[in-house]
């Protein structure tokens, strides 16, 4: 039983940063969203721009670094009630539950794109990052799938837009 237990907690879990993997935040994710009833969620996509540069210039070893403290920023940046996961290389996501307005996501995107780590500032690096989010109320219907594609279309729209940027999904990016 306690074996079994390790290896959940390793199939849901980044071994890098120690937040949900992919599929550890996808689970979360889905399970929140079908518990919460009446509640009002952000998904929220971040891609670090650039990043490979700084893996390149710096090696692996400090790109590492610069992710654990992106990810320590991150969680102080967010409610406990909150999900967070590295979802890939250099993407984060996060589901906001029982947000009020779509203006308090909006702040704490702002919040997020202007965060930085401090082994990066030291080496001369600035650390920024683009954000997709969908904003939804969960009597929708909407699967976290869904949802997530939604954010990631938001992404992609931040992408093109250039460096630390958020954007909101709206139904045009379909």
């Amino acid at each position: 039983k306690e074996n079994k237990n390790r290896f959940q907690i390793l199939a849901h879990t980044d071994s890098l940063t120690d937040i949900y993997n992919r599929y550890g935040f996808d689970k979360a994710a889905e399970k929140m969203l079908n518990k919460n009833p009446d509640t009002h969620f952000v998904v929220a996509l971040l891609d670090i721009d650039d990043f490979k540069n700084v893996n390149d210039s710096m090696g692996h070893a400090f790109g590492d670094t610069v992710l654990c403290e992106l990810t320590a920023n991150l969680e102080r940046s967010f409610r406990s009630s909150d999900l967070l996961g590295r979802i890939g290389g250099d993407e984060f996501a996060v589901l906001m539950c029982d947000i009020t307005s779509m203006e308090n996501a909006l702040v704490k995107a702002g919040q997020i794109c202007s965060l930085y780590t401090k082994g990066a500032a030291k080496e001369g690096l600035k650390i920024s990052c683009s954000i997709g989010m969908v904003f939804c109320e969960s009597d929708d219907g909407a699967a976290f799938d869904d949802l997530y594609q939604k954010a990631d279309s938001a992404l992609y729209k931040a992408k093109g837009k250039g460096k630390n940027v958020f954007v909101v999904f709206d139904e045009n990016m379909l």
